[in-house]
This record gives structure tokens, C-alpha cells and sequence, in this order.
């Protein structure tokens, strides 16, 4: 069970990697082996693709197995695969192991050494100049100094292992000396060990100085490749702070911009703002010259029949005699027209009243004053309705797309639409204006409307400010962003 679960934590923190061996070569690379089922070869369908003839189109399989163990499995049945020089048949299953040799191809190109690399884990923020451009070079000085590491430590076990036997060989050496008088055959034995002490000493002698060339080589690559490292650095370090340069630069061409845009659209929503009140005012100004035209000449037509009924004298000879069943209901009135040639004078009927009527009949002034009325309510239905109550406006809303809307029926509408959207021309609303203009209009008018009329306007402003207490409105920022 232990050994199992540590299997599970080594496969989810390690990736397994083929590493190539043959650092010069520009033509292969590192094969990182990302799905537990990793397809290598020249078809387009494989996870890694060889450009190259002696690969085939599926040259082979790199699985990760149930028992969670990495192995390699060989489909192809021209091109063999070498596992540590030994051929890898068709077909053929391999566990892998840290640091087993794969050759794909007996060329040198495609010998790779199996290895398990800590995972880097999901990017979560973009990674800075510096670290990204220097992962590559660390890892690669990793394994420089891994490999410098591993053939130093194996020189150092073979000097070990040889002067552990050139002390054996001088003690027995020593021993047989002091047998030496005991027999022949053990002088020749002397001789032997003598000689192989003697050639231990030139092996040991040249493992010297292999191992003092190999730390000097070492110690000489350690500093170029250190040199270079800095070298690298400093360019790193340029770009970086050119690019920081360049940020800034356009962080502050961005604010300029903005200021330049802000300014602008508060001209434009000044200038279309001072259209809006004075196209109100000059409705305003319109309504009150033609109610001003109509009332004078309502006067001038009062004026009129005034001079008309002055002119006309009623005296008993202009009563006209009437059969009794009409002298009941009506009176008839003659207007006296004199003639200078002797003719007699000609009846016209001015006007003929029925008395047996209960409501007087309508004077002129109360007509005209009904078709003013009628002429204001149709403007101000035309003109001063929500498009979405069909009310005259209560607490009217001007939008950035000029569209004027009730306060309570425009927020309700924000509640069932998506965003906030003009009713009208489906354009995203910016900010809105409370119109003081078109309220305080639509009050002084309603004042001079019938009584009906006024009366049904109150009763309807007053639910709307009931029905306002009660509901709870979206907040609306004036500065809501396009979406």
C-alpha cells in the first residue's frame, strides 16, 4: 500500500521526458510526454512528429500504465528501437526506468534518456520577461552541472577502487616477503604481484592526472559558461526595461486619449442637451402664441356679436305672427330692412331658440374655449406621452439618445431587459436627465384643462407616487460602460 501511494504522488508532481542526448544536433529536440498514452512518429494524427524517413508513421507508444508505471511499446516493424543498445521487437513492451537509453533510430539524433522532471503546474498570471526567458537557461545549466557532477564522482570511485587494491596487493606483498625464504614458488609469486603493483602505479598515475585534467576542464567551462550566463542576463535586463519604457509611454498616450474622449462627449451631450430644452422652449413658446391668437380672436368674435346684437333693433312690428302650436316652443324675430324704393321688406331668421329645452344653449366663447382645450390635449398627447405608460409624463427622463420616458416606467423597463437599453431605438443608455422643462410645462397646463381632465391627471400622478414608495429600483450609474 506504501509503495503504491507513493507511485500515485510521483506520477501527479513528475512529467516523464524524453531528453536527447546529442545537445549540438538542431534537428531533434526534447520529447515531453504530456497524455498518458503518447503516440511518436511521422503521421500528422501522432502527439509528436518526426520530419524525418527512417521514422515510421507510427513509430511508437510511451503509456502510462494501470499500475502506474511508464512503458514503451514498439509499432513499427521496419525501423527497430534500442532500450539500453538492446532491439525492442514489434509489438513488444518495455518498462521504463529513469535513465534508460531509447534510440529511436540507430542514428545518434534520436537517442533520447528517459527522464522525470518536476512539474511546473498551470500558468495562472503571465509570467515576467526575466523568468521566462531564464527557465531554459537554469534547467540547461542543471544538467550541465548534473552530468559534470556524475563523471566526476565516477572517476573519483574508480581512484577508490584502485588504490583499495594497490593497498591489498603492497600487504600481500609484504606478506610474502617475510615468506619468502619459504619457497620458490613464492618468490614467484612476489614477482607477479610486483609487476601488477607496478602497473597499478601507472593506471593510478594516469587516473591522476585524468582526474586533475577533467576538474581543470570543468573548471574552465564553469567560467565561460558563467561569462555567457551574464552576458545573457544583461540583455535580459535591457529588453526588460526598454519594454517598461515603452509601457509607460503608452499608459500615458491611453490617459491623453481618454481626456481628449471625455471632453469630447461632454461637448456633444452638452450640445445635444441644449438642443433638447431648446426644442422644449420652442414648443412652449409655439403652445402659448396659438393659445394667445386663439383667445384674441375669441375676443374680437365676442367683439363682434356684441355690435351685431347693439345693431338690431327688436320692436313689436318685427314680430312675426306664428300658429298657436308654434308660438308654444319658439319665438321668431324679424329684422327690420328698410327700402328706399317702397318694396316691402324681406324676413331673414337669424336664429331660432327651443325654449322647451332644460340646458341653455352654448355661447360662442364656451365653443371656442373647448376647441383650445381640445387642441392642447391633442398636442400634449402627441408631444408629452410616456412611450411605455401612454401617460402624459410624470417625473420625465431624458436619455443620452434623446428619448424622454417616465422615471418609474423607464427603471421598471431596466428590471425586465437585459442591460440598459432604450425602449425606442435599442441603443445602450449611458446616463439620463431629469427634464424640469416638460414638468413644470405639463403642471401649468393641466392647470388650464377642464375639470375632468385635470382631476383624472391628479389621480393618476397620485397612484404613480404611491406605486413609487412601495417599488424598490435598479441602481443606475450615470457613467454605465458599453457593453
Amino acid at each position: 500500500m506504501e509503495g503504491k501511494a507513493e507511485k500515485r504522488e510521483i506520477s501527479q508532481d513528475l512529467e516523464a521526458v524524453l531528453v536527447r542526448v546529442n545537445k549540438d544536433s538542431q534537428s531533434t529536440q526534447d520529447i515531453h510526454i504530456t497524455k498518458n498514452e503518447f503516440t511518436i512518429g511521422r503521421s500528422l494524427q501522432c502527439d509528436f512528429i518526426f520530419k524525418n524517413i527512417n521514422i515510421s508513421r507510427q513509430h511508437c507508444i510511451v503509456k502510462f500504465t494501470a499500475d502506474e508505471q511508464w512503458s514503451i511499446i514498439n509499432c513499427s516493424g521496419v525501423n527497430p528501437i534500442y532500450i539500453n543498445n538492446k532491439p525492442l521487437n514489434k509489438d513488444e513492451i518495455h518498462n521504463l526506468q529513469v535513465g534508460d537509453i531509447v534510440h529511436l533510430n540507430p542514428d545518434e539524433d534520436f537517442k533520447y534518456v528517459f527522464a522525470l522532471n518536476i512539474k511546473s503546474g498551470p500558468i495562472t498570471k503571465r509570467p515576467r520577461l526575466e523568468e521566462k526567458l531564464l527557465d531554459d537557461v537554469i534547467n540547461e545549466q542543471k544538467t550541465f552541472m548534473n552530468e559534470q557532477e556524475a563523471k566526476r564522482k565516477e572517476l573519483e570511485d574508480q581512484l577508490q577502487i584502485k588504490q583499495r587494491e594497490q593497498n591489498s596487493l603492497k600487504e600481500e606483498l609484504e606478506r610474502l616477503r617475510k615468506e619468502k625464504e619459504i619457497t620458490q614458488e613464492l618468490n614467484k609469486q612476489i614477482e607477479i604481484l610486483e609487476q601488477k603493483i607496478e602497473s597499478g602505479n601507472e593506471v593510478e598515475k594516469d587516473l591522476h592526472g585524468k582526474y586533475r585534467n577533467l576538474l581543470d576542464r570543468l573548471e574552465e567551462e564553469k567560467k565561460l559558461f558563467e561569462e555567457k550566463l551574464a552576458d545573457e542576463k544583461q540583455k535580459w535586463e535591457e529588453a526588460l526595461n526598454a519594454s517598461k519604457q515603452e509601457k509607460e509611454i503608452l499608459e500615458v498616450n491611453l490617459r491623453e486619449q481618454m481626456e481628449e474622449w471625455k471632453v469630447k462627449q461632454d461637448e456633444e451631450w452638452k450640445t445635444k442637451l441644449n438642443s433638447v430644452v431648446n426644442e422644449e422652449k420652442n414648443a412652449q413658446d409655439k403652445l402659448l402664441t396659438e393659445k394667445n391668437l386663439l383667445e384674441q380672436k375669441l375676443k374680437e368674435m365676442e367683439e363682434t356679436l356684441k355690435q351685431k346684437e347693439m345693431a338690431v333693433a327688436i320692436s313689436p312690428q318685427n314680430i312675426i305672427e306664428a300658429p298657436v302650436d308654434l308660438l308654444d316652443n319658439m319665438i321668431v324675430v324679424q329684422l327690420a330692412q328698410g327700402s328706399h324704393s317702397g318694396t316691402p321688406n324681406k324676413l331673414n331668421i337669424l336664429d331660432t331658440i327651443d325654449l322647451t329645452l332644460d340646458t341653455p344653449r352654448t355661447s360662442f366663447v364656451e365653443q371656442a374655449n373647448r376647441e383650445i382645450f381640445n387642441k392642447v390635449e391633442n398636442i400634449m398627447d402627441d408631444q408629452l406621452t410616456c412611450s411605455i405608460c401612454s401617460e402624459l409624463f410624470v417625473k420625465a427622463m431624458t436619455t443620452n439618445c434623446m428619448h424622454t420616458f417616465c422615471h418609474h416606467c423607464i427603471m421598471i423597463w431596466f428590471t425586465k431587459s437585459e442591460g440598459y437599453i432604450c425602449p425606442v431605438c435599442r441603443r445602450t443608455i449611458i446616463n439620463m436627465t431629469r427634464s424640469l422643462v416638460i414638468d413644470n410645462f405639463i403642471e401649468k397646463m393641466t392647470e388650464n384643462l377642464p375639470p375632468d381632465s385635470r382631476n383624472r391627471r391628479m389621480k393618476f400622478v397620485n397612484e404613480r407616487i404611491a406605486v413609487t414608495r412601495k417599488t424598490r429600483y435598479p441602481t443606475f450609474q450615470k457613467s454605465q460602460k458599453r457593453k
